[in-house]
């Protein structure tokens, strides 16, 4: 019902509300998940978790349409893709697509190097890639296959730097990711309290320095 109401919302107003959606996904799963009995009957817990992994999957491909339906252009999965897993997460950015989306991506936090093929194999457009894992590698892995998007320390560089220290591994970034299809971004969310100088001194620099 909280899901249905969400984008009902999100269609009748004409913009996307899909934080509402997003609240609900968080409260069914951790409901879901305090149900779930510590017993040693691993066969009723290993179902109780498919239940909550079709209920994390049908609630992404819905937010997904409502987002179509609102004019978005772009769409990105956090989280939802380590609850579906490689094989779940591909049949999701399926359905994604078919509902009308011409390009999906993906954000997992963290230093993703040793699922990165698992990533790839749902057939996403173009990857998050946290400050953990440095452009060179990341490019070596993708080997041209998605796009990339990434990678400057969310706390250490845009909220505790000063713009100097932003300008600075903002132009590394785009040396290191000459030639390749990256798009330059944070490595991970921008905390709040960030100063707006320091997110324009990373634009004035790709602007000016373009890593393509």
């Amino acid at each position: 019902m909280l899901v249905d109401m969400g984008i009902s919302l999100c269609v009748r107003q004409h913009s996307c509300h899909l934080s509402v959606i997003s609240a609900c996904l968080i409260f069914v799963v951790s409901l879901d998940s305090e149900r779930i009995p510590m017993t040693r009957d691993s066969g009723k817990i290993k179902t109780e978790r498919r239940r909550i992994r079709e209920v994390v999957r049908d609630i992404a491909v819905w937010s997904g349409i409502a987002a179509v339906v609102c004019g978005g252009i772009g769409l990105f999965f956090g989280p939802v893709w380590a609850a579906c897993g490689a094989v779940g997460g591909a049949l999701l950015v399926a359905e994604i697509k078919e509902a009308g989306w011409r390009c999906v991506g993906l954000h997992v936090c963290g230093k993703t190097t040793t699922t990165f093929e698992d990533m790839i194999s749902t057939g996403v457009d173009f990857l998050d890639m946290d400050y953990l894992v440095s452009a060179e590698k990341a490019i070596a892995l993708a080997r041209d296959r998605v796009a990339l998007r990434g990678n400057l320390d969310p706390s250490a560089v845009f909220r505790f730097g000063s713009p100097d220290k932003v300008k600075r591994e903002t132009a590394a970034l785009c040396k290191s990711a000459a030639g390749s299809r990256w798009i330059i971004g944070s490595g991970c969310d921008i905390p709040p309290g960030t100063p707006a100088e320091n997110i324009a001194a990373c634009v004035e620099t790709v602007r000016v320095f373009p890593c393509g």
